[in-house]
């Protein structure tokens, strides 16, 4: 019932920023509304596809009158700590932004120039050391972090407990054991463990052997 009210204020809300654009030109102006209902509302008048992941929560103000809808809409995530993935079917809003980084080394560009046909190319890269990560996230949870980082690389990460507190976390570029690392250092008293099929996440001083939860 709370997600039909939602939706009906939502598209009033729509109703409401349509008929400003019909008289006159384009126009929105949401003050402390549900971020959630202002994406539909926008994705409703706009009609294109702006959805939001379950990191999304909470309130926010979008105003915006003119031609250039991007840089407004860029101001908006900005302001709220916000990232959108944006692809042709549609935008994808998050407070998680993970991103893979190719650094060419001066090795890649040697075995590049000789060639290697026995070695495949996720293999050059491997063994080359360029492969890098980058995780930007605003108050998400750690376990939904460690969810994102296993789902994003395959690898299985595994915890025992872990603080509810939502936290913040900009790593820059980094490998994947770096990255694990300092998310579990800004849970404050986490250290992580390599495994042979990815990591285990545990108070630090206390290292289990695996098990609990976790996503693989």
């Amino acid at each position: 019932m709370n997600h039909f009210f939602k939706r009906v204020t939502a598209l009033f809300l729509w109703i409401w920023c349509y008929s400003g654009w019909a008289f006159s030109q384009e126009s929105y102006e949401f003050v402390n509304k549900d971020i959630n209902e202002i994406l539909y509302a926008v994705s409703l008048a706009k009609n294109f596809s702006i959805a939001a992941d379950d990191t999304v929560w909470g309130n926010g103000d979008f105003r915006f009158v003119g031609e250039d809808f991007d840089e407004a809409f860029d101001a908006f995530l900005l302001k709220n700590r916000l990232y959108v993935q944006k692809s042709e079917k549609g935008w994808l809003v998050s407070k998680i932004r993970f991103r893979r980084i190719l650094e060419k080394s001066e090795d890649y560009e040697k075995k590049t120039e000789y060639g290697n046909e026995a070695v495949t190319e996720s293999e050059k890269i491997e063994e080359s050391g360029i492969l890098k990560f980058s995780l930007d996230a605003c108050d998400v949870t750690p376990a939904r972090l460690f969810e994102c980082v296993s789902s994003e690389t395959g690898r299985c990460i595994t915890w025992d407990s872990l603080p509810s507190v939502k936290i913040s976390v900009h790593t820059g570029n980094c490998t994947l054991d770096e990255m694990v690392e300092k998310i579990a250092e800004a849970c404050g008293g986490y250290d992580c463990r390599s495994e042979k099929n990815g990591f285990h996440v545990s108070r630090a001083g206390i290292m289990e052997n695996g098990g609990g939860n976790g996503r693989c």
